[in-house]
């Protein structure tokens, strides 16, 4: 008798479970996604289980659902300031270089510590400016080498790495006799700072160390001299500099998906800031082995997903936020996402929603990814990752289906 009933409750069980995921076999078998890859997970965080996978171990390019990973790598910093300049005192010299801080200057944070601290010197400044290896992301196009999303990597970044013109004033201003109008054309040589624009808009500069140099003593008023040789190395008596919070940082870089500050949260983990000797390609891959151990391979080749030689799957974007899921609390962890209707890259969709996403976007031309936590009426919270690559339809198309799903799912379960 106690076998019976047994059988009878399991598969009462296993029914109610095929019918609770009857709608979303049938949701992916529409003509509309018969045409690219798609790719589904969705997760329940109370019961520790996969409700459902469509595709979720097939590697897609993740676009800037890549952050996750970034994110991840950083956020037991949160609290901590960066460091922001490395400097020491020889005899009458102040000695400085930088560390990768994308904030110094930036646009929309306008970090100035590190100007005050230099106005506040009596003695000349020497620059010491890491030169790195690269000063773009491996599969980068080389197309867009002069838009704002692809401003370069630097050790010293100063302003974002962009010049903003607004109604032909440009900021910052040294930069004034190398731009011009053009009502056809936007654009910037690819080696030297000429620009050329059409409308208020916001563009990459080529970085470097005069440049650099020239900035810093507009903005302080001092003259800076540069050198050559590493007089940091296996200095003991370098100081360090704490400006802002990584906090800061993480939430700008994942609800507004900002590549900038991405790229530099990786070499901001370099041991010891030497940049120059920094591998970011080996730390992104010791810490893919420690989310998802040695057998689950995925590609991963810079910090903000610009790169088009990412490879991840659903399931590992469910790995690396249930991570980050069990080991904080939510209530604080959600504010680091984007949410409908509210905040950052999802402010413009399902208005009329309450907040109930908080997740990731990755999109760039033929691609349109969306992961993170989905609160459900029930109460309860899921992880998905929602991944469509190389469809010929308007990204705006794909993205109604991503949320329509979403919507549905949010009041089924």
């Amino acid at each position: 008798m106690l076998k019976k009933s047994f059988i009878f409750f399991l598969l009462l069980y296993l029914n109610y479970s095929f019918s609770q995921t009857k709608f979303l076999r049938k949701y992916f078998k529409q003509e509309f996604y018969s045409h690219f890859l798609v790719g589904f997970s969705l997760y329940d965080t109370q019961n520790k289980k996969f409700i459902f996978q469509q595709n979720a171990d097939t590697y897609f390019i993740p676009a800037s659902n890549t952050k996750n990973f970034t994110l991840f790598q950083s956020y037991e910093k949160r609290k901590d300031s960066i460091i922001s300049l490395k400097y020491f005192e020889r005899k009458d010299t102040l000695y400085i270089t930088g560390t990768g801080d994308p904030t110094f200057l930036h646009p929309k944070i306008n970090n100035r510590k590190v100007i005050d601290f230099l106005k506040n010197q009596n003695k000349p400044i020497v620059l010491y400016y890491q030169k790195l290896a690269q000063n773009y992301g491996n599969g980068w196009s080389i197309d867009d080498y002069f838009q704002a999303y692809s401003a370069e990597i630097s050790s010293f970044p100063i302003y974002g790495n962009v010049i903003t013109i607004d109604n032909n004033k440009v900021t910052p201003d040294y930069f004034t006799p190398y731009v011009t109008f053009n009502s056809k054309i936007e654009n910037r040589l690819l080696d030297k700072n000429i620009f050329t624009y059409k409308e208020n808009t916001t563009l990459a500069f080529k970085t470097s160390d005069t440049l650099t140099q020239k900035l810093l003593e507009k903005e302080i008023g001092k003259k800076i001299h540069l050198t050559n040789t590493n007089v940091f190395l296996n200095n003991i008596n370098v100081r360090n500099l704490k400006t802002i919070s990584y906090e800061t940082v993480l939430k700008e870089m994942q609800k507004k998906s900002n590549n900038f500050f991405a790229e530099h949260l990786q070499m901001l983990n370099c041991e010891n800031n030497e940049l120059e000797k920094c591998n970011c390609q080996t730390n992104r891959d010791s810490l893919l082995v420690k989310i998802l151990g040695k057998k689950n391979r995925a590609r991963w080749e810079d910090g903000s997903g610009s790169s088009r030689y990412n490879l991840f799957t659903p399931n590992q974007n469910i790995v690396v936020l249930n991570h980050l899921y069990t080991a904080n609390n939510f209530d604080e962890l959600k504010d680091y996402f984007a949410i409908n209707g509210q905040y950052g890259s999802l402010i413009n969709d399902l208005k009329d929603e309450k907040p109930f996403i908080y997740a990731k976007t990755g999109s760039f031309g033929n691609t349109y990814n969306l992961s993170g936590f989905l609160l459900a009426d029930s109460g309860k919270i899921y992880i998905f990752s929602f991944m469509n690559n190389h469809f010929m339809v308007k990204n705006s198309e794909v993205k109604l289906k991503v949320f329509e799903l979403l919507k549905k799912i949010k009041e089924k379960y």
